[in-house]
C-alpha cells in the first residue's frame, strides 16, 4: 500500500494529503537554496519568537470578484456584502510597484488571489510572469477552476506559477454543486483533466496541484472516496475546517473529520503574512471575515511600513497574550467563545 503523509497547517486549519514525496522536498529539488533558505525563515516567523521585517507571503486580491456563490464563500452571502465587499481594484501598475518592493525586501512568496477568482482577470498571466521574472520563488493561486479552459491551461503552464490550488468541493456531482453554486460539476471536471493531462504531455514539474475540499455536512458522506480518487491524479489533497456563515455574521463550526487537533487554537498569519485588497488596504490575516482587520493602506503607507507599524505589532502581542476580548474577529475565526 502506498503511503500517504499527512501534514497539518494549525494557523488555516488545513489537513494536505500526499502519495508522493512531501510537496516541501518536491519545491526543494526544483527550486533549490533559496527554497530552503525561506522554509527557514518562515519557520522562524510561524514559532511567532521574533518579528521579520518584512512578510514572507503577501496575498494580492486585485479585486472583490467571483463567478460563483459558494456556500462555504462570502461571495454567497448577500447579507455580507456591505461589510466585506469594496469598491476598487489593483491595477497592473500598482501591482508591479508592489512586487518590485517585495523584491527589494526578499519576499519569496505571492499568491495571486485571496477571497477572489483570479481568472476573472484579462491580465493574469502578466502578473504572475512579472513576480516569477522579478524573482518571486514560490508563486501561488486558488481557482474554482470554472473559467481554466484549453487556452488559460496553456498560458499557466508557460507563466512561471508555482502551485495551482482548485477548490473542489464534492464528490459526486449532487455534493459539489450544492457546495460550488454556479458551477457545472462535468464541465470542472473536463477543465482539471485537461490540465493535469496537458502538464504532463509538456512535461512539466510547475505549478504543483491541489484539490482541496472544504469539509460541511452536504459533503461528507463521500470523503475518504474524495481523497483517493484525487491522491491519484494530483500532487496533494486539502481537507479545510468550514466556516459557517450566519445571520449574526459568522460563527465557527469544527467539524472533527477534517482535523483531528485543531485544539491548539493558534494563530501565526500577522507574523508571516498579509492580504493586499483591491482597494488597498493591508490585514494581516488572509480569512474571509478578516477585512475589519486592516492595518493599513498601500495607496498611503509601503507594506514595510505597514508590517512595521504600531497597529500590527500591538495585534501581535495581543494574539501571543490570547487577548480575544479585544480580538472578536480573531475569536470568531479560531472558534473560541468570547
Amino acid at each position: 500500500m502506498t503511503q500517504i503523509i499527512k501534514t497539518t497547517d494549525y494557523a488555516s486549519q488545513v489537513s494536505s494529503l500526499s502519495k508522493q514525496k512531501p510537496i516541501e522536498e518536491i519545491l526543494g529539488e526544483i527550486i533549490g537554496d533559496k527554497w530552503y533558505d525561506y522554509r527557514k525563515r518562515w519557520k522562524n516567523a510561524s514559532s511567532r519568537k521574533a518579528e521579520t521585517d518584512f512578510p514572507l507571503f503577501v496575498l494580492f486580491e486585485d479585486q472583490y470578484a467571483c463567478n460563483l456563490t459558494c456556500k462555504m464563500c462570502v461571495h454567497g452571502h448577500k447579507d455580507l456584502e456591505k461589510i466585506y465587499s469594496y469598491n476598487g481594484k489593483l491595477d497592473f501598475s500598482t501591482f508591479k510597484s508592489l512586487i518590485d518592493e517585495c523584491v527589494e525586501h526578499n519576499c519569496p512568496s505571492i499568491c495571486m488571489n485571496n477571497g477572489n477568482e483570479p481568472l476573472l482577470e484579462r491580465d493574469i498571466f502578466d502578473r504572475i510572469r512579472y513576480a516569477s521574472d522579478k524573482g518571486i520563488i514560490d508563486i501561488h493561486m486558488n481557482t474554482n477552476a470554472t473559467l481554466l479552459d484549453k487556452e488559460k491551461s496553456e498560458m499557466l503552464l508557460e507563466s512561471g506559477l508555482t502551485r495551482l490550488l482548485i477548490g473542489f468541493d464534492g464528490f459526486t456531482k449532487e455534493e459539489y454543486e450544492i457546495v460550488r453554486k454556479g458551477a457545472h460539476y462535468e464541465s470542472v471536471i473536463e477543465n482539471i483533466d485537461y490540465f493535469l493531462k496537458l502538464k504532463k504531455k509538456l512535461k512539466k514539474r510547475l505549478p504543483v496541484v491541489r484539490i482541496s475540499l472544504v469539509l460541511m455536512k452536504d459533503n461528507s458522506n463521500h470523503l475518504e472516496d474524495f481523497i483517493g480518487y484525487w491522491l491519484d491524479r494530483v500532487d496533494y489533497v486539502a481537507i479545510q475546517n468550514f466556516l459557517n456563515f450566519d445571520s449574526n455574521y459568522s460563527k465557527s463550526i469544527r467539524l472533527k473529520k477534517a482535523i483531528n487537533e485543531t485544539s491548539k487554537k493558534i494563530c501565526t498569519i500577522p507574523w508571516e503574512r498579509v492580504v493586499v485588497t483591491g482597494d488597498g488596504e493591508v490585514l494581516p490575516c488572509c480569512s474571509q471575515i478578516g477585512r475589519p482587520l486592516s492595518v493599513g493602506n498601500i495607496h498611503k503607507s509601503s507594506i514595510y511600513d505597514i508590517w512595521n507599524s504600531s497597529q500590527i505589532k500591538n495585534l501581535r502581542k495581543k494574539l501571543m497574550k490570547k487577548e480575544f476580548k479585544d480580538l472578536p474577529v480573531c475569536a470568531e475565526c479560531l472558534g473560541i467563545a468570547n
